[in-house]
């Protein structure tokens, strides 16, 4: 799922057993070629942040979660 502007919260629809699941996150800035990297922070089984430090509408992330649900 795409996660526009920089920081967002994500609440997912299943949550995991645990937090000791996989998340893959690649970020970009759509207006040129610069690119950031992603934090996860507040990670718990039923969703995470990111923030891709960027400041700009045009910074983007897609991210996916994978683990074992409740």
């Amino acid at each position: 799922a795409a996660v526009n502007p920089s920081s967002a919260s994500i609440t997912f629809l299943k949550a995991f057993k645990d937090t000791n699941y996989n998340v893959t996150v690649s970020a970009g800035y759509t207006g040129a070629a610069q690119l950031y990297t992603p934090v996860i922070y507040n990670k718990t089984a039923s969703g995470m942040n990111i923030n891709i430090g960027g400041s700009n509408a045009s910074c983007t992330a897609d991210w996916r979660a994978c683990g074992y649900t409740a």
